[in-house]
């Protein structure tokens, strides 16, 4: 009887473990009318409605008390749809099916009409167990036939000295991913695959560590268009113990990484036994999380989409010059989808999984093709490589704001002197831009952006240049210069600077802040006459004393900052406010959010002394980036 006990520990174990999915705007709806106080879980998709598992007695002919978990032995059971659509009180699948010891998780063969299901190694009224004593989970087939069902026989690939439960067939039959914990695994209980041919099945194969783990995964099962599901515990660390649902698609014993589903699919506890129907739209799961009738719940969902309605492929490239096997970043990338020329647009996109032909083209370089197949290329970049053409040079220019700071989305003219024609480009992220010069010509480079002004360079490409320069730098620089909403400054006037904020608990000056301190030296320098007060502040957390002192390093540091920046220390007053001086309703034991008490932390500008009035822009932005307390 204690050997018993533990295989039935063992089972309710692996059958109490989770799932997780769904898109966003799935509902799931508790199939109140099927679910009782026991256990109902694992639904498979049956004739008009649902084959599940439930601790339900069936009659004393087959109650059996499991004593380890203090529940009756598991059996299965039909649950037809009724006219609302809701799943109906549930009746004993078949006595042929019965036993007094655990029947569990089914997939049923809808083309030869064959049911497998797991149970404990119990055939022909004979319980059989392990050289340790244990009586492990098999696998069983039986055929419907008639009212009934055919004697169970046991799967080839069933051992008694470990367990094999759990299995998912393919939409075809002809293939089965199952759980076990056979020796050569990744650990705990594993997916493997096996395939049937000829009537007869083959050597299961696990599937590796890209979908098993040093834990468990269990509850697989196959949608028809490939997409395998199924539950692990082994993907949040070693304090994990509830499950998750995965998804992952592929074939045989090759899938990809395994994705978690997310959504009302997810809870706090165990959630497991997916099954999916054809439209990817509806389906049924169990979960043992709170608010159900029972230990265990079958629960249907909805889907407002089809589940994975955009599969997709990731393409990604890599773009070199040939003869130096430096990267190019700012190739032009086509392909030809539904009989039209589309453009990448970027260097990575996520396109429908199919055969495409690329054409990579950039100004300067011959045109460069690859091919892409979803078979072949298994997710890594594409290398292309790309032939300058020798009757240009390239011209490689960065545009700077101020001194310091690289101007991104400036742009740059280039103007052929000779024939007039011209041509617009952008600057990217880093203020660098790349443009071909014909070998032999003059050109006047002029680079522009709001709220600066524009500067000019020329640059000549004789022919010797050509055939000694691999290519030119130009550097042009845009001076700041105030524009949009103005005003008027006067002695007294505070300017509040959009983007000196400081993170929180700390003094120093943050990356995003340097641009516009670099505006107030900018301010000064122009205007030489102009004394200012560097006004700090900081939110209302802390003692009073504490953010006195705070505000008060704070001023401080930038006023350091614009000393290095040449203006004189006797022109400038660092005081600091502490909290007196709140922009919004957040003081003490107000709850506020990190995005409200950021703007708080701040420097303002007071113009102390002037000998004239000026014009300034006024802004009063959010910060760029919200500093999150701990």
């Amino acid at each position: 009887m204690n050997k018993y006990i533990q295989l039935t520990f063992m089972f309710v174990a692996f059958c109490t473990l989770g799932l997780m999915a769904q898109p966003e705007g799935t509902t799931i709806t508790n199939e109140q009318n099927m679910n009782t106080n026991e256990r109902e879980y694992s639904p498979a998709f049956y004739e008009d409605g649902i084959i599940y598992v439930s601790t339900k007695v069936v009659s004393r002919q087959y109650r059996k008390l499991d004593m380890v978990i203090k529940e009756p032995t598991m059996s299965l059971y039909y649950s037809k749809k009724g006219d609302d659509g809701t799943l109906q009180q549930g009746n004993l699948l078949s006595k042929d099916l019965t036993t007094k010891f655990h029947e569990g998780p089914v997939s049923f063969d809808t083309n030869s009409n064959t049911l497998y299901f797991t149970r404990n190694n119990f055939t022909k009224g004979v319980r059989r167990s392990g050289s340790d004593g244990i009586t492990k989970l098999k696998i069983y087939s039986s055929t419907k036939t008639g009212e009934g069902w055919s004697q169970e026989v046991e799967l080839p690939f069933n051992n008694n000295e470990y367990g094999t439960a759990h299995p998912a067939l393919s939409a075809d039959g002809n293939t089965m991913i199952f759980s076990s914990n056979r020796p050569g695994g990744e650990g705990g209980m594993d997916l493997y695959v096996v395939s049937k041919s000829g009537g007869s099945w083959g050597e299961p194969q696990n599937l590796g560590p890209e979908v098993n783990t040093p834990k468990n995964e269990v509850f697989p099962t196959l949608h028809s268009n490939g997409i395998l599901f199924y539950s692990s515990d082994g993907f949040g660390g070693e304090t994990k113990k509830d499950l998750d649902i995965y998804y992952a698609l592929g074939e045989g014993a090759s899938w990809s990484a395994p994705v978690r589903m997310e959504g009302p699919f997810l809870s706090t506890r165990d959630d497991f036994g997916v099954m999916m129907a054809e439209d990817r739209m509806s389906g049924y799961f169990s979960t043992n999380r709170g608010g159900g009738r029972g230990r265990d719940d079958v629960y249907r969902f909805d889907m407002p989409i089809p589940f994975l309605e955009d599969v997709n492929c990731n393409v990604s490239f890599n773009v070199f010059d040939k003869a130096t096997g430096q990267r190019i970043d700012d190739a032009i990338i086509t392909y030809v989808a539904d009989g039209v020329e589309e453009e990448m647009g970027t260097y990575a996109k996520d396109l429908d999984c199919a055969n495409y032909t690329f054409k990579i083209n950039r100004p300067g370089y011959g045109t460069g093709t690859a091919m892409f197949s979803p078979d072949e290329n298994n997710g890594e970049p594409i290398n292309v490589y790309l032939e300058r053409e020798l009757t240009t040079v390239n011209l490689d220019g960065t545009v700077f704001g101020g001194t310091s700071t690289t101007l991104a989305g400036a742009e740059v003219i280039i103007t052929e002197l000779t024939s007039g024609e011209t041509k617009t480009i952008s600057t990217g992220a880093s203020g660098k831009f790349t443009f071909p010069l014909n070998c032999g010509g003059r050109y006047k480079i002029t680079a522009s952006k709001s709220g600066y002004t524009t500067a000019t360079q020329e640059v000549s490409t004789s022919s010797s240049d050509c055939a000694n320069k691999s290519k030119y730098n130009t550097v042009l620089t845009l001076a700041p210069v105030f524009t949009g909403d103005r005003l008027t400054i006067t002695k007294g006037t505070i300017l509040e600077l959009p983007n000196i904020y400081y993170d929180y608990n700390k003094a120093n000056i943050r990356a995003d802040a340097a641009q516009d301190l670099d505006l107030v030296a900018n301010l000064m320098t122009t205007y030489p006459d102009i004394e200012i007060e560097l006004m700090a502040h900081t939110d209302s957390r802390g003692s009073d004393t504490y953010n006195e002192d705070l505000s008060q390093m704070r001023a401080e540091r930038a006023m350091r900052y614009l000393e290095a920046k040449g203006i004189s220390a006797g022109r400038m007053i660092a005081t600091g406010y502490g909290e007196r001086m709140l922009r919004n309703g957040c003081s003490d034991g107000t709850e506020c959010s990190e995005e409200e008490h950021q703007r708080n932390r701040r420097t303002e500008v007071k113009i102390t002394n002037m000998s004239d009035n000026y014009e300034v822009r006024y802004m009063d932005n959010p910060p760029r980036v919200i500093d999150r307390k701990y």
